[in-house]
């Protein structure tokens, strides 16, 4: 019997796997609804109180909690299930008058447990060096949006019938030819606190991923397609239209040129998510060389109506847009990051959340018209970055593209390689339309939103291609 998620990981499906696979970042513990809190309200009046006493011999001292409940949906060949998971964690936090940090990380959220946090901290403060009165915390504001569909508001049965209404629309658009079809829904509905002398504020952030997954055989190699949106509009299947899944469909059934494919450097129109994946590699990379060329601009703007967006980072500092490349930023700018809690152990980091690049003046079609040699890369699997700044895309195609048209010759498994700073500065041109990426595998909640980006890059087929 073949194991789904082997061969989902294989193929590049990266969204299907993280369907398939365990919730949370893999320490996080399972506990009933009930026992998260001893009710919000309760919990927010400890966090102050505790604020208030830290502060008293430590300076900046900060309370944050994240409530997390997550909630994923698979229906595939053989199960329908609706899997929910709730995750607390609260952190207490201050600096001695040296600037040095402490903290106490718990995830029994409770007023006795906060206080007896608290007075840990105070004891842990340097003997003779008192702050005196505390500041006063200023008054409680909450953030919040209205969201498409609330999935506070779902049952059980909604959830399940939200991801069948997915799995219908696929079984419609598949061939007998398909041995294998996902439909996958996932939401998260996070409330944060982060309360500190500076202010006491929560936020309500919700983020939703909806997807398809097709396989087909060929031969003996299976080939998939593949299709996924992300936002902040909460379970709202609706957004992902048939016209998208018959085309992840179609991916898994077609046919690849048996020739080898042109390698060598190229121009290429590089898909959303090929952009994200660069755009991402590039903002990690640990070079964080400047562009050459501003042909190419990149803000993390956390403030945008997108997946990954918030009001305030984890340090109560609120958001706002840090240009990261492109005319007038660089790598100066990324001390600027806003400071996130990443799992495991929840330690603050400085990260590039919601990254957008800025839209073309033109359309996708219109580019693609205007390339007289060159190919079509589409479908991300998997990006590395090498201490030297060079990333490597493998991507799921590349069709080839003569005097505008598409010759109907495509390859299969390729990568997409260069210096992921002149990949971005060497871009002849980026599209009006823009997709919202969200980032499989990280840290904290990631997303971009990138157009379709002419380009020139190396590309030969994938190493591990045969």
């Amino acid at each position: 019997m073949i194991d789904r998620r082997e061969l989902l990981r294989a193929l590049g499906a990266s969204a299907a796997v993280a369907a398939l696979a365990p919730l949370g970042c893999g320490h996080g513990r399972q506990r009933a609804p009930e026992n998260l809190i001893a009710g919000p309200d309760a919990m927010r009046q400890a966090l102050r109180e505790a604020v208030t006493a830290i502060g008293t011999r430590l300076d900046r001292p900060r309370a944050w909690v994240l409530a997390r409940r997550r909630v994923r949906v698979l229906v595939d060949v053989a199960v329908a299930e609706v899997v929910t998971e709730h995750v607390t964690v609260g952190v207490l936090s201050a600096r001695d008058r040296d600037g040095r940090r402490h903290e106490r990380c718990f995830d029994e959220v409770t007023p006795g447990r906060i206080a007896v946090l608290a007075a840990q901290l105070v004891a842990s403060a340097p003997s003779g060096k008192r702050r005196g009165v505390a500041a006063a915390i200023p008054e409680a504001v909450d953030f919040g949006r209205a969201v498409e569909v609330d999935p506070a508001q779902l049952a059980h049965a909604d959830w399940l019938e939200r991801a069948r209404d997915v799995a219908r629309r696929g079984e419609s658009a598949a061939s007998s030819r398909i041995v294998y079809r996902a439909a996958w829904l996932t939401t998260d509905d996070d409330r944060v606190w982060s309360i500190g002398e500076d202010g006491d504020r929560q936020q309500r952030l919700v983020r939703s991923r909806v997807g398809a997954t097709f396989v087909a055989w060929h031969g003996s190699t299976p080939q998939f397609g593949e299709v996924e949106i992300a936002g902040g509009f909460g379970p709202a299947v609706a957004r992902l239209d048939d016209a998208a899944i018959a085309r992840a469909a179609g991916e898994a059934l077609a046919l690849f040129t048996p020739s080898p494919p042109p390698s060598g450097r190229q121009v290429v129109l590089l898909d959303p998510g090929v952009v994200a994946a660069l755009a991402d590699a590039h903002a990690r990379s640990p070079r964080l060389d400047p562009l050459a060329r501003p042909a190419v601009t990149i803000v993390d703007d956390p403030t945008a109506d997108g997946y990954a967006h918030f009001w305030f980072d984890d340090e109560g500092v609120p958001a706002e847009a840090v240009p990261l490349f492109g005319a007038g930023a660089g790598p100066a700018m990324a001390g600027a990051i806003h400071a996130r809690r990443t799992c495991p152990d929840w330690r603050l980091a400085r990260l590039p959340t919601q990254l957008v690049i800025a839209a073309g003046s033109t359309s996708a079609a219109q580019l693609e018209s205007g390339i007289d040699d060159g190919l079509v890369i589409e479908g991300a699997r998997d990006v590395q970055v090498d201490d030297r700044g060079v990333v490597v895309v493998r991507v799921a195609r590349g069709r080839q593209l003569a005097k505008g048209v598409r010759s109907g010759r495509q390859w299969g498994d390729l990568e997409v390689r260069g210096p992921a700073a002149e990949l971005l500065s060497d871009a002849l041109g980026a599209s009006v339309e823009r997709q919202e990426v969200a980032l499989p595998g990280g840290a904290v909640p990631q997303s971009v939103t990138a157009p379709w980006l002419l380009t020139r890059a190396h590309v030969t087929r994938a190493r591990s291609a045969g």
